[in-house]
């Protein structure tokens, strides 16, 4: 009889067992579908998100890139900023243009330039104006305007940051 009941506690144990072993595969298998449809969902938004702003998205982008314009050799495109920049001074009457970079102040991507000039205060607006329309990569961090009483024309020094990517990285140096 003891032997009876022994194994049925036994039989019982085993099944008991064989419950909660089933019952922690369930668990773990709801788990995994509930996972998998979390990642459903997220994906789905992201994808709805996507649609929804596509355009608002492809604006920002394009923006970035007129913000930090690509360049191969940072000293060609400084050359190549630096004489426009003369260019478009002298067509607005502005005289002594001296552009000074200053590599050392720099951070990657972004180099302060000095540039210092003499002329009329319409001549400078105008220059400013072409230069906020033309670059945009270039913001515009001080302006000083220094005034002889003696003289006719006011001298500029004005700090600008030049924005730029460098498509290799090689040629920081």
């Amino acid at each position: 009889m003891a032997t009876k009941f022994r194994n049925r506690w036994i039989f019982i144990g085993i099944l008991w067992t064989a419950v909660f072993i089933l019952n922690v595969m369930n668990i773990s298998e709801i788990q995994q579908i509930l996972t998998a449809r979390e990642q459903n969902e997220i994906f789905a938004h992201d994808e709805d998100f996507w649609k929804r702003n596509e355009a608002n998205i492809s604006q920002v982008m394009q923006l970035r890139a007129a913000l930090y314009p690509p360049v191969d050799s940072l000293q060609l495109a400084l050359l190549n900023l630096e004489n426009d920049l003369m260019r478009s001074a002298k067509q607005h009457g502005l005289k002594e243009m001296d552009i000074i970079s200053q590599a050392e102040l720099g951070q990657p991507g972004q180099l302060p330039i000095m540039c210092r000039c003499k002329g009329s205060f319409n001549g400078m607006l105008q220059w400013l104006q072409r230069m906020n329309t033309k670059y945009p990569h270039i913001q515009i961090k001080t302006i000083q305007a220094l005034k002889n009483p003696k003289l006719p024309e006011v001298k500029y020094i004005i700090l600008v940051q030049y924005r730029y990517r460098l498509t290799n990285e090689h040629n920081e140096a």
